[in-house]
């Protein structure tokens, strides 16, 4: 079994990493992070993210405890104390965080007017491969975003997965109109659940835009092929079949495409040759198939590889097609012997040739004998013959008036059969 990456446990039923550890910040005080000035004006309505150096702060607004944030893994991927608050009426309102170890506290005094600085807006959002789409675990997915921000101080877009809701991921924008695209070399886990992805975008000064969320593809199921045996080795041009182990190992419970093909490919160029569809849930998370290739006609022994694959998965192993050596007792097959001339002859006198002519199988034949001298064609005659019969046949040629003797190679040979037989013979000069 091969796997060409694989994102082991995904989907599983434990809860989400921390895309950054807890950090356990001591300092004397709790140093004002974010929004960074003490006194700030806002639009009615706009949610701000109040940040401190440690996170080990009580929070208040106008003296009222509260907690929360917009994104409930921030707190985790700064490793800062952080609360955001939306303010909907005008006026002023204080904003404390305490120590509640130590009791050192820092302030803002936060001024809600129509003349305030408004909440950043995300333009667009999308995830690619979308929400139609069906992808693999091994497969990238990436998100983009488009924000705005009309007083020019962009600073960070803020990617939560939906499902724990604490792995955050981050990228830097900046000015007043930004895009930023954050991209995951395998399908997130969350996806696998059907969760969808988050995003906020965050100023310098602390206003957070009103979160938006993408579904994002759907991911299959990993299904993993492993070959368990072949009738290998088989006689060529019979079927060769291989049984294969296919398994559903994860834990993607609400994944669809629980059906997936399943397919045989043969050769040094991985020729698809069958496929079958193989359906595994919940319930059967595994079972066995066999797929098959008739294997071509070959006259000695070959070795080649096949490969079973799944849309994630593959395997693959050498298999051993033999000739087949049993023959056909129905082809035909011609011997032919020179069984006598009349040389020697005077040169310019026809020599002829007697060709004993034999079919060694048990099927009818028909072919052409043809005699050659020299390298030249000089006589043919055409055979018919049943299985087992044999024949004579005569050739012949008037020869060249010589001047002295000569020998002469007679060659007797089949055009369509691997057949022939050659004789010398002398020729006589003219005195």
């Amino acid at each position: 079994m091969h796997r060409r990456t694989y994102l082991a446990g995904l989907g599983g039923a434990t809860s989400g990493y921390l895309a950054v550890p807890v950090t356990s910040a001591v300092v004397n005080d709790p140093d004002r992070l974010r929004p960074p000035e003490e006194q700030f004006t806002i639009q009615p309505d706009t949610e701000v993210l109040f940040e401190t150096s440690t996170n080990n702060v009580d929070w208040t607004v106008d003296d009222e405890s509260v907690s929360g944030v917009f994104f409930h893994g921030y707190p985790y991927y700064s490793g800062n104390g952080a609360i955001s608050y939306q303010f909907e009426s005008g006026g002023n309102h204080r904003v404390s965080a305490t120590d509640h170890e130590r009791g050192d506290s820092v302030r803002w005094e936060i001024n809600v007017d129509d003349d305030g600085a408004p909440a950043p807006m995300i333009e667009d959002f999308s995830t690619h491969p979308g929400e139609s789409e069906v992808i693999g675990v091994n497969d990238s997915v990436e998100v983009t975003v488009t924000a705005t921000d009309p007083e020019g101080v962009l600073e960070l877009a803020l990617f939560e997965e939906g499902r724990n809701q604490t792995d955050i991921y981050s990228r830097d924008i900046a000015g007043e109109n930004d895009t930023a695209t954050y991209e995951w070399e395998e399908a997130p886990h969350w996806f696998a659940g059907a969760y969808p992805t988050g995003v906020a975008v965050v100023t310098e000064d602390g206003r957070v835009s009103e979160p938006e969320w993408d579904n994002g593809p759907e991911i299959r199921p990993p299904f993993e092929v492993e070959i368990l045996e072949t009738d290998a080795p088989v006689t060529a041009g019979e079927e060769l079949a291989v049984v294969v182990a296919v398994e559903n190992p994860s834990t993607m419970y609400l994944a669809r495409e629980d059906t997936q093909e399943i397919e045989l490919l043969v050769g040094d160029d991985m020729e698809p040759v069958d496929a079958t569809s193989v359906t595994l849930d919940g319930v059967d998370r595994s079972t066995t198939t066999t797929l098959h290739y008739e294997t071509y006609p070959v006259e000695q022994a070959v070795e080649f590889p096949i490969r079973v694959e799944s849309p994630d998965f593959y395997d693959e192993t050498l298999v051993e097609v033999v000739a087949d050596d049993t023959g056909d007792d129905s082809d035909p097959a011609l011997a032919l012997t020179i069984v006598s001339t009349n040389a020697p002859v005077t040169g310019g006198e026809f020599l002829s040739v007697t060709v004993q002519v034999e079919n060694t199988g048990t099927g009818p034949l028909e072919d052409t004998l043809e005699l050659i001298v020299g390298g030249e064609r000089v006589d043919t005659t055409t055979v018919q013959l049943d299985g087992g019969e044999a024949t004579e046949q005569a050739l012949g040629y008037e020869t060249y008036p010589v001047q002295q003797d000569v020998s002469v190679t007679l060659r007797v040979e089949a055009v369509s059969a691997t057949a022939a037989d050659e004789h010398s013979v002398s020729v006589d000069g003219v005195n």
